[in-house]
């Protein structure tokens, strides 16, 4: 069939012919829709990490092809797909002439079995040609009938339209099974809460297959994920923004749907997995939630310098939950508050052992500010004067009922950063996202996207470099 499909109005080429010739036995399949713009979205990434340097004047794909052990006989225009099973492989490679390919890397065959050197090992494996691909496998399950093209089809056509366009690599695996595989390309993303969230009753289904897109550019690498999960009723998304938050370069920032957290269980089955059952029970008439935190002050915890901003047609119950808990005094029409924490303690290193701040209730809103933050509740900048924000949530699901900006320092563990790793100040912050899609009555998905900047992606690429070298010393 033709390798392009017509998509708003252009032409593109997709990975369905390489998928068609994986069987339907091998439940992960890893694409790429073109080794020729991978590879170019690849350099051009790199590049914009400055670490251009590693490419050795050859293209990423063709290191990556001698490391696998086939770095001749491929056709650089076409589509690859990888399968997985188990212990079980299987690759679809493009090429014009497969069996020329087989010789070229493997040397001769007998009756379809070889021996190679891959991934650094010496192993036998099993090849066979079908018209303009070479099938490369650990048994002889390559032999048996590939899912074929209406089944392709169906697989490329569960990725949104808008993903299909952007994205370089296209795989689906149950989530417990990403992690490994993100690790593979050089992302170590760590997807352990979902799995705590699921064991806390939340409705996702980490063993289903679910969608990744992981996109490439002088920028950012972004992976767009879609995880199956049990929906809810739910009332419409808000869209409240981070406006009088600011500034532009916090540590952290966030907006939350509140509502629609509420209503989807998620609170519940965050609160249950932090062991902070009171959290399920917090701001009871608030539909939107916003935070931002500065540099933290001096001696004081993660959040010493933050704002905070709740948001709701009426908002009292929220201001008097609030009240209970700092105990505010009235001074000249402000509500001041002063909370201590014990040294070591769990919250005073989030918010320092002193933190004093101000609360400020007004129509549908209630502000409150702590550290020098409280000295300005509305601030002139905001978080969405930033270009990156504006070029990340292209990434991003249109519907964000979880928004944040992190500082790398805050993630360093997650993104499997070295402890000895510089990370400066001023560096753009890692986004995040989750929409939640509601399909029908019982099911929907979780669209998650997570948006490194090329500077924290050129970190964690020199972590993980850091890390083969160590194992293989």
């Amino acid at each position: 069939m033709l390798n392009s499909i017509l998509l708003s109005g252009c032409w593109m080429t997709s990975p369905i012919d390489a998928v068609a010739m994986v069987p339907e036995s091998y439940s992960t399949v890893v694409a790429i829709s073109n080794l020729m713009s991978t590879d170019d979205r690849i350099e051009e990434s790199m590049r914009g990490m400055n670490r251009g340097d590693l490419l050795l004047g050859v293209d990423p794909t063709d290191m990556i092809r001698a490391f696998a052990g086939i770095p001749a006989g491929l056709d650089d225009d076409g589509n690859l797909a990888l399968g997985m099973a188990d212990d079980r492989w299987i690759a679809a490679l493009p090429s014009s002439d497969p069996e020329g390919m087989f010789d070229l890397n493997f040397g001769s065959g007998i009756n379809g079995q070889r021996t190679a050197t891959m991934f650094g090992s010496s192993m036998n494996i099993h090849t066979a040609a079908r018209d303009t691909f070479g099938l490369v496998g650990s048994d002889e399950s390559i032999q048996a009938r590939g899912r074929g093209a209406a089944a392709a089809t169906a697989w490329w056509d569960s990725f949104p339209e808008d993903l299909r366009q952007r994205g370089e690599i296209f795989m689906t695996a149950p989530v417990s099974q990403a992690s490994s595989m993100f690790a593979s390309f050089g992302l170590d993303i760590d997807l352990g809460l979902l799995r705590q969230l699921q064991e806390a009753g939340f409705g996702v289904d980490l063993d289903a297959p679910a969608n990744f897109v992981v996109d490439f550019d002088a920028l950012a690498v972004s992976i767009r994920m879609h995880v199956p999960w049990q929906s809810r009723a739910m009332s419409a998304p808000t869209s409240s923004n981070f406006e009088d938050l600011g500034p532009s370069q916090p540590v952290l920032a966030a907006r939350l749907d509140w509502t629609r957290l509420r209503e989807s269980g998620l609170v519940w089955a965050l609160a249950t997995a932090m062991e902070q059952p009171m959290l399920a029970f917090a701001f009871p008439e608030a539909t939107s939630f916003a935070l931002v935190a500065d540099r933290p002050t001096d001696g004081g915890g993660m959040m010493s310098n933050t704002r905070l901003r709740f948001e709701a047609p009426d908002v009292s119950g929220t201001a008097n939950q609030l009240r209970s808990i700092l105990t505010p005094t009235k001074t000249n029409g402000m509500e001041r508050f002063s909370m201590d924490f014990p040294k070591e303690s769990e919250f005073s290193s989030i918010f320092g052992t002193t933190s004093s701040g101000t609360m400020q209730e007004s129509s549908g809103v209630v502000r409150v500010g702590m550290g020098a933050a409280s000295d300005r509740l509305i601030h002139p900048d905001s978080l969405e004067s930033a270009s990156i924000v504006d070029t990340m949530r292209e990434w991003m699901p249109k519907t964000r009922d979880v928004e944040m900006y992190m500082d790398a320092t805050l993630l360093s563990e997650g993104l499997g950063l070295m402890s000895d790793q510089d990370i400066s100040e001023g560096m753009p912050p890692v986004g995040f996202a989750v929409g939640m899609e509601v399909q029908d009555s019982e099911s929907g998905a979780l669209d998650i996207a997570i948006v490194l900047p090329a500077s924290v992606a050129a970190l964690m690429l020199d972590a993980a470099m850091a890390s083969q070298s160590g194992s293989g010393s």
